[in-house]
């Protein structure tokens, strides 16, 4: 029985994912004009690709966004291509986590019809093609919340380093990331508070920062 739900699942994931991928490419041949935040990002991505470190670092925005689209600028060959294709390509791979989050959480019938909502927002769509951060932040958002979620339920902390890494990520992409790693950190000692051991608790916190700390504490 099982495996007969896994296959269903996967089957409407895939559905859901040319879904998604369908409305963006409709959009994409028929929308698109670069914002002002788009031309700020591609200046701080052309100054890393050029070695200007100084100057990419000195930008408003922090480093991550503009650094993504600077390695794919070589397989692209266009700035503006390569900015929207991070947001774009995120959007699709966000169904993944977005399902087995929604899915531990309200079970298979809400995940699935949010798939479909996901997929046909126009909202979330265009911020699929623009040169903007939102999309990969909700990205990093989203899979660093599924991997706390698998982590809570999970003796090896290795899921709450990562989710550390992952919260890291979004940090510099947006600074509010910064907010992840204290609802996590949060979340463990609420259930230090009423469940579990606090030597086995403080060792998973650990975790969380270090993995957090490792990436972020350069920019910081």
């Amino acid at each position: 029985m099982d495996f007969y739900l896994k296959r269903i699942n996967s089957f409407y994931w895939v559905g859901a994912l040319l879904l998604t991928l369908g409305v963006r490419l409709y959009l994409f041949r028929n929308y698109y004009t670069i914002n002002n935040d788009g031309v700020l990002y591609i200046e701080a991505a052309r100054y890393f690709w050029e070695g200007d470190w100084v100057a990419g670092l000195a930008s408003f925005y922090p480093p991550v966004f503009p650094l993504m689209i600077a390695a794919v600028y070589p397989l692209l060959g266009d700035w503006e291509l390569a900015g929207q294709f991070w947001p774009l390509l995120l959007s699709l791979v966000m169904t993944l986590p977005l399902f087995g989050l929604l899915s531990s959480i309200y079970g298979q019938r809400v995940s699935r019809v949010a798939l479909l909502f996901y997929g046909v927002s126009p909202y979330v769509a265009r911020l699929s093609l623009e040169v903007r951060t939102e999309i990969p932040y909700t990205f990093f958002l989203v899979l660093s919340l599924y991997l706390l979620q698998r982590g809570l339920g999970n003796r090896k902390p290795l899921l709450l380093f990562f989710m550390g890494i992952v919260s890291a990520l979004a940090y510099l992409v947006r600074p509010e990331g910064a907010g992840l790693l204290i609802v996590g950190v949060s979340l463990l000692l609420y259930r230090r508070w009423i469940a579990e051991r606090s030597e086995r608790i403080a060792r998973k916190v650990l975790v969380l920062i270090l993995g957090f700390v490792i990436f972020s504490a350069p920019y910081i």
